[in-house]
Order: structure tokens, then sequence, then C-alpha cells
């Protein structure tokens, strides 16, 4: 038997049980805080832009490839929405796309972009959307040839052209 189950199995006390369950969400929180923060330090250094943004459009996390790709500050985009720099379709148009996606049926979309420099891009993008922690997010990996020479691509933008997973347009 494991002897973790038999020192919970033998403990005399309350105060025993709980300071061993105590002890084993520590445990569960430390490798959860270890988990994120080897996936922060990834995202920070790869190449790729990344976006991922609430249900209504908020950005709510970027990486340093997204604010170069773009030219904008981190700040900034966090108080941005896609619409504000996409310049190939209107905010109701987005939230009408991510609102018809179902769960974890990634689309390739494509869209304009605007730079904060007014230089455009065109992004080719994989849009997923998913439920985390009771939270709908909307994120995808995308790039550009552009991008693809300077091997960014953009996580989390609007859409234009959406080809479904099975090869049918939306």
């Amino acid at each position: 038997m494991n002897s973790s189950l038999d020192a919970v199995g033998g403990a005399e006390t309350a105060t025993e049980r709980l300071q061993l369950e105590l002890e084993q969400l520590r445990r569960e929180l430390d490798s959860c805080s270890t988990r994120l923060h080897l996936t922060e330090k990834l995202l920070a250094h790869v190449q790729d832009a990344v976006f991922v943004a609430e249900f209504d459009g908020r950005i709510i996390d970027v990486n340093p490839a997204a604010c170069s790709l773009l030219g904008y500050e981190r700040q900034e985009l966090l108080k941005m929405r896609p619409w504000d720099f996409a310049t190939s379709a209107s905010w109701e148009g987005i939230l009408a796309l991510i609102g018809t996606m179902e769960l974890g049926d990634p689309v390739t979309v494509q869209r304009a972009y605007r730079c904060k420099s007014g230089e455009q891009k065109i992004l080719d993008v994989r849009l997923t959307r998913e439920n985390h922690a009771g939270r709908d997010l909307a994120w995808g990996i995308g790039s550009s040839a552009a991008a693809l020479r300077w091997g960014v691509s953009l996580v989390l933008v609007p859409f234009r052209t959406v080809i479904r997973r099975d090869g049918k347009h939306r």
C-alpha cells in the first residue's frame, strides 16, 4: 500500500489528517506554479506572437513577439481588442465568428492588420475557442509570408476567410 495512504489512513486525529491534506495541496500548488513559470518563460522566448483574449475580444495577455510584430507596447495591447488593429473586419463580425466557433474546433482565417507605424500586414491565423477554468477564451496560431521569413506567427487575431479543419469554408 502507498505510504502516504497509510499515513492518511493511520492518522488518529482530524488535525493530522488536515495537515497531510494541506501538505498534498501545497505540493500540487508548487507543481502548478512550476508549470506556469515554465509556460510563461517559453512564451516569452518563442518567436511566435501570442495573443490571448476573452470571449468579448478583450486582450488579456501578449508576449514580446506580439508587441514586436505590431509595434505596440504590452500595456497598449492589453487595452485593445483585435478590431482595434484589424482593418478588414468589424467588431460585430469578429465577435460573431468567435461566437459561432465550437469549443476545440480550430478554424483558419485571414485578416489584414495595421501596425502602430501604419504598416499593413496580412496574416493567416489558426484560431481556437476553449474554456479554461470557466473562462471562454480564443487563441490560435498563424503566420504571413513575411512573418514566415522572420519566423514570426500570430496567435489570436480577427479573421476574414475561415476554413474549418475539414476544409470547408465558413
